[in-house]
């Protein structure tokens, strides 16, 4: 009897973890604070998962996670000459948990969602000032 509360426990356990950096590591969105390297104002055009967004830097955007590098273009202005930045993601790493304890299930689920993958938190564009 206690053999079979034990696994059942066990089995509900493993199940709570399955999906795990979809869960826990914030799900299929994520926040991501752009700014300039001079820290001023520059139109930009950001291209993600999410699609492509015209925005002004700096500024902060959820953003789908997912297997396509971050673009950012910077519009050529008056006082800024124009330039490109990218970043690919990262595994999140509360990924390789879920391979631990959640198996092919939990993995198979952050792989779908997008929840594998996370873009740096905090990104410094480059951008050159005429």
């Amino acid at each position: 009897m206690k053999r079979k509360v034990f696994l059942v426990a066990l089995s509900v356990i493993a199940l709570g973890f399955s999906g795990c950096a979809t869960l826990v590591g914030g799900g299929g969105v994520q926040s991501v604070s752009l700014q300039t390297s001079d820290s001023k104002q520059a139109e930009a055009t950001v291209m993600s998962t999410s699609g492509t967004q015209i925005v002004t830097l700096p500024t902060t955007l959820m953003l789908q996670r997912g297997n396509i590098p971050l673009t950012v273009n910077i519009k050529e202005t008056t006082t800024t000459d124009a330039s490109s930045y990218s970043r690919k993601p990262k595994i999140n790493p509360w990924f390789f948990g879920n391979i631990i304890t959640g198996g092919l299930v939990g993995s198979t689920t952050d792989a779908v969602t997008g929840s594998m993958w996370a873009y740096d938190q905090n990104m410094i564009v480059p951008v050159t000032r005429k």
